[in-house]
């Protein structure tokens, strides 16, 4: 009597088809729990996992290193999954990594009527990938190299696979897409087997809408797999710097269906805790990560508001003087930078002092620079007699800069002009004492600046090297 074997685990990823997943079909289900609960759409997101689906997208990471692992077990607990992932940023663009990604599943022997025979086996796969992405200006491009196994009843079968993604960051719009799994079939180990089980090729495609001042991220993503396409729809909302909500819609236009998504998110000290949730026909699917993102931390300072100068604003010029307390020194070879009080022009010295805290708090939260606390600034500042207020000339920025100890200094102005506020910046060389950057934001409300100040922020990590 002919017997087969049939798991539920194949419906892990309901637009992937059962010849698919018998072979090496979990390559294709989301590694982030992020992602899941976007309705695993992968654009826009800024975890290290994400890059399982589009690798360019490790370069997006929001700190400067991350580690991270998760598990998640899927319809009667009988399937489970690990997943782990580990990333670096480089100054010179440069990010490399490495993710894991297993699967146990537990098969039913059925027999040649399709009625149970009450035996059962298990199928273990798994997959561990070599990341390494690139960004030059707006763009990232992304390549992994990874090596599948597959193995059931003693058999086991392994091939090399390959993905390539690019990402390109439009301020508040981001664009992405990847070519996933370009690889031979995977072939049995056992002497003498033939044929074998082609790798579930997918391509990607998704477009992302950040709104910074509300902390607001909504995506679409179109995927496409063994010649079936699906849609996947979600939203992302941090609510403050700690926690975060999300939601989505996956599998729009799959033959499986459509499947409700959500999770949540808690950052404290560096460390985030995941959780993801999925509908599916046959039960609920959950996943749980954990990760610690090191090198700068991921929650940003509070802003806060500057008094009043004693003095009014003027230039300064400082006597050449070692400073008494050395700025810190670059974390594994980041810059040490520094923002200067902007220059009130038609406002308080007040306001543009928030604005500066504000930029301050943006390049935090960015992760490419040391930036020095304003308390260090001033203590420096203050022990060497230097008046940094009304400091705009590139001259001033390089003393100011050789005291701090800091590689680039930047300085500008906030102002008011009828019924528009302006803000402007300069990006310093210390040492050379050039502009290496250089633009402005405008607005008329409160929020229509703070998004400029982050659009700015995200140049300058972008641009200044």
């Amino acid at each position: 009597m002919k017997k087969a074997y049939l798991s539920l685990a194949l419906l892990l990823a309901p637009s992937i088809s059962l010849s698919a997943v018998t072979g090496a079909g979990f390559l294709n289900v989301p590694l982030s729990p992020q992602q899941l609960g976007m309705g695993e759409v992968s654009i826009g997101g800024q975890d290290v996992l994400r890059a399982w689906s589009n690798p360019a997208m490790l370069s997006d990471q929001s700190t400067r290193g991350e580690i991270c692992m998760n598990g998640g077990s899927f319809f009667d607990a009988g399937q489970s999954g690990l997943g782990a992932g580990a990333g670096w940023r480089f100054d010179s663009g440069w990010a490399a990594g490495v993710e894991f990604s297993s699967m146990s599943m537990k098969f039913s022997e059925l027999d040649e009527f399709g009625d149970p025979t009450g035996s059962s086996m298990e199928q273990a796969q798994s997959a561990v990938a070599l990341v390494a992405a690139l960004r030059t200006g707006p763009a990232s491009w992304g390549v992994a190299l990874k090596s599948v196994t597959d193995s059931i009843a003693g058999n086991s079968a392994s091939v090399g696979a390959a993905d390539a993604g690019v990402t390109l960051d439009l301020n508040s719009f981001l664009v992405g897409a990847a070519f996933r799994n370009l690889g031979t079939e995977l072939r049995s180990e056992k002497e003498g087997a033939e044929g074998g089980e082609s790798l579930p090729q997918e391509i990607r495609g998704g477009l992302a809408y950040r709104y910074s001042p509300f902390g607001l991220l909504g995506g679409v993503e179109y995927t496409s797999a063994e010649g079936q396409g699906k849609i996947g729809v979600g939203a992302e909302w941090w609510i403050n710097r700690m926690f975060a909500l999300r939601a989505g819609l996956a599998g729009l236009g799959a033959a499986n269906g459509q499947r409700l998504t959500a999770g949540l998110s808690a950052r404290i000290a560096g460390i985030g805790i995941d959780y993801a949730a999925g509908t599916h026909t046959l039960g609920l699917t959950h996943q749980v990560g954990i990760s610690y993102g090191f090198g700068d931390s991921l929650a940003t300072a509070e802003i806060s508001q500057a008094n009043e100068p004693a003095e009014a604003p003027r230039e300064e010029v400082a006597v050449e003087k070692k400073p008494a307390v050395v700025a810190a020194k670059p974390a594994s070879g980041m810059l040490n930078v520094a923002v200067s009080d902007l220059t009130p022009q038609g406002v308080s010295a007040s306001d543009a002092a928030v604005i500066a805290d504000m930029l301050r708090s943006e390049l935090v939260k960015g992760g490419r620079f040391n930036i020095i606390e304003k308390q260090n600034m001033e203590k420096i500042l203050s022990e060497q007699a230097f008046q940094q207020s009304g400091c705009t000339s590139e001259e001033c920025a390089v003393k100011i800069g050789k005291l701090l100890n800091v590689h680039r200094m930047i300085v500008g102005s906030f102002g008011k002009l009828m019924d528009k506020y302006f803000v402007s910046l300069r990006v310093v060389n210390v040492e050379t004492g050039a502009v290496v950057f250089a633009d402005s934001a405008k607005g008329r409300t409160v929020e229509d600046i703070e998004s400029g100040i982050q659009d700015l922020s995200r140049k300058i990590g972008k641009q200044v090297r």
